[in-house]
């Protein structure tokens, strides 16, 4: 872009509005130089931004094999997971008077083979329903 001056406009001004002007364009003029220079640039950045081994001649091993796609779809606002208010899916619990028997079934060792995983627990299971079931039903008694 280039700016026109009326040159029987400028000879009518001073000698340091002359130089002023004549400074002005100059720089304007290195100023358009270097934006064509960067747009061409971006133009070629933007244009290595959509390679991939598909649509070009790099080898296939410069892609993840199981790499997906970037998605055009917006991010949502929501977290991952349940949702407030969203009815949960569950089986209930079958109430205590139905209940015959507790038949725990609980590896006798953990994977280490450091612990008695068992004994903790039926500790932990007689301690919590000691209150709410018979003793009849209770693990280990």
């Amino acid at each position: 872009m280039s700016i026109k001056i009326n040159k029987s406009w400028l000879s009518e001004q001073t000698d340091e509005v002359q130089s002023v002007i004549g400074m002005l364009l100059e720089h304007i003029k290195k100023q358009d130089e270097r934006i064509a220079q960067l747009e061409k640039r971006n133009a070629e950045l933007e244009k290595r931004l959509g390679i991939t081994p598909q649509n070009s001649s790099l080898p296939p091993s410069t892609q993840h094999p199981h790499a997906k796609p970037a998605s055009n779809k917006p991010k949502s606002k929501r977290k991952q997971g349940e949702q407030k208010g969203h009815k949960k899916h569950q089986r209930e619990l079958v109430p205590i008077e139905q209940v015959d028997a507790i038949v725990p079934c609980i590896p006798e060792s953990c994977r280490q083979q450091k612990c008695n995983v068992f004994e903790y627990l039926t500790d932990s299971l007689t301690k919590t329903f000691a209150n709410q079931l018979p003793p009849s039903l209770l693990p280990g008694v």
